[in-house]
């Protein structure tokens, strides 16, 4: 997935597996050490990447990779159906 890619680019410490990898439950920043720089700078070009527009109080709610991951397909999703 795109997201992880980009989100792995971020990242200050890089994890020894690429996300993909990880379990779902692994938490963006207990686990892969987000903050908050890295989590607008991979908002920031998603969005230019996928052109969705992802929501800052959703983002706020978005705690693992899975939460992530979900998001941006529902978003991705949501705005295909929207545009036929």
């Amino acid at each position: 997935m795109v997201v992880f890619g980009v989100l792995q680019f971020y990242l200050a410490k890089k994890p020894t597996e690429p996300l993909e990898t990880l379990p779902p439950s692994t938490r963006l920043v207990e686990d892969l050490g987000c903050d908050s720089l890295a989590m607008m700078d991979t908002v920031f070009m998603v969005e230019t990447l996928l052109g969705i527009k992802i929501d800052d109080t959703q983002l706020a709610r978005m705690t693992t990779l899975d939460d992530l991951r979900g998001y941006v397909r529902q978003t991705v999703k949501s705005g295909a159906a929207s545009a036929a």
